[in-house]
């Protein structure tokens, strides 16, 4: 690129807000947005970590902002939690503002001062991690609504353009120590390899062009497979594995799912029917050549709510309601609504996952049953029975959620208080 003063740029087209730091590249991106004849809300946050430099820093960025009659956001850092990453947690805060300045004010694209070098420091640190192909194709021009209109602008080509144009900045001297792996891969392994290998750079920004276009040629087949593969069922989500030939398209498959441990996914095959396996979004369970894919909810995990005694107004534990109530109607029983004769409770109740073990009588039968044969009776799928609660007093099973209540339950000619329970999600 050209050492020039006017260098022209490509920006997305609505509102933009330009995340401005105060250094120079962000500096740079508004003059040359300026340039274009474009005037974007600016946002700059101040972590507080380098004191009267930080709060100046942000006094700069709302000068900036005054002399050229931009709308300005600053946002105050909350105090970093201890034992943190710095760097993790400076980008997690700034990315969530900027998300919820988009959200609140309508924003249509997020610029940031991204240029060609920073791209080639994320490429050397990916190798060093063992990343696969998506985590070398790095930074991209565009990701949603995140742009990069300096990104095959090289460090020289930035510097040039503040140059020829007395563009000022504010300097953060942390930039320029070796406490950060990033900064060491710009001080002194990226000049090795330029001084090893003249010109590697150039062929290194070549190489992720080549790396990204091979990402896209990977994400279409799998979004086309995706569609043969994946069946949408309700609330869930049917991976075919006898469809799916290679472990890495499985990993790409189920990475929007949350699940991105490779070790994992390279070994799911192997996993009993029955196993699951949990994201921070999703459960997974394996049934046999099929992978049952659900959205986690609170009722998924393994709590366990208790009622101490007959509640005096209506209480909500988990996803069952209970009321205390004098009159039975029998047409409001139901598979999602029942009533129990309150003098046969043995309190406390608890709501709770079902066992392997559990037994009850169920209402009109002789005997008693096991809870597993009454789901395969049923002939719930395992996601289904997995998600299956009971409902227990000191005594044993009152109901089986949804599904069958305990002859203890029956109501009686001398019964005078009941409690209702229902489902209510």
């Amino acid at each position: 690129m050209s050492r020039q003063s006017n260098i022209s740029i490509s920006l997305p087209a609505g509102s933009l807000l330009l995340a401005c730091s105060g250094g120079r590249d962000s500096v740079v991106l508004l003059h040359l947005c300026l340039q274009a004849g474009r005037k974007p809300a600016v946002a700059h946050v101040n972590y507080g970590l380098r004191g009267e430099e930080s709060d100046d820093d942000a006094q700069y960025v709302r000068e900036l902002c005054k002399d050229y009659n931009l709308t300005c956001h600053v946002h105050r850092a909350p105090v970093m939690p201890d034992k943190t990453n710095l760097q993790q947690w400076a980008r997690r805060v700034r990315y969530d503002y900027f998300e919820a300045l988009r959200k609140d004010l309508g924003y249509d694209a997020l610029l940031v001062g991204h240029h060609r070098d920073d791209n080639l420091e994320t490429l050397l640190q990916r190798l060093g991690r063992g990343a696969g192909l998506q985590g070398l194709s790095v930074m991209q021009v565009q990701q949603r609504w995140i742009h990069r209109p300096m990104l095959q602008m090289s460090n020289e080509d930035v510097g040039a353009f503040a140059e020829a144009n007395n563009i000022s900045w504010r300097e953060d001297a942390s930039n320029q120590t070796d406490q950060y792996s990033r900064n060491r891969l710009r001080h002194d392994a990226i000049p090795a390899l330029e001084s090893a290998v003249p010109g590697w750079s150039d062929k290194a920004a070549t190489s992720i062009v080549h790396l990204q276009e091979a990402l896209q040629e990977v994400t279409a087949h799998r979004n086309r497979l995706k569609k043969h593969v994946i069946q949408i069922k309700e609330d869930r989500h049917v991976l075919d594995l006898s469809q799916v030939e290679h472990p890495r398209m499985l990993y790409g498959l189920l990475q929007e799912y949350g699940f991105t441990d490779w070790e994992t996914i390279r070994e799911i095959d192997q996993l009993q029917t029955g196993r699951v396996v949990r994201s921070t979004t999703h459960q997974l369970l394996k049934d046999r050549e099929f992978l049952v894919i659900t959205l986690m909810t609170n009722t998924d995990h393994d709590s366990e709510y208790v009622l101490e005694a007959m509640p005096k107004t209506p209480v909500t534990l988990g996803n069952l309601s209970f009321e205390a109530v004098f009159s039975w109607d029998r047409g409001e029983d139901s598979p999602t609504s029942v009533c129990i004769d309150a003098a046969r409770v043995k309190w406390p109740l608890r709501l709770r996952k079902w066992q392997a073990g559990d037994r009850l009588q169920p209402l009109g039968m002789q005997g008693t049953q096991k809870v597993s044969d009454l789901l395969v009776n049923k002939k719930l799928s395992l996601v289904d029975k997995a998600r299956v609660r009971v409902l227990t007093d000191e005594l044993g099973i009152l109901w089986v959620v949804g599904h069958r209540l305990d002859a203890r339950c029956r109501i009686t000619e001398t019964a005078n208080q009941y409690l209702r329970v229902r489902i209510i999600s």
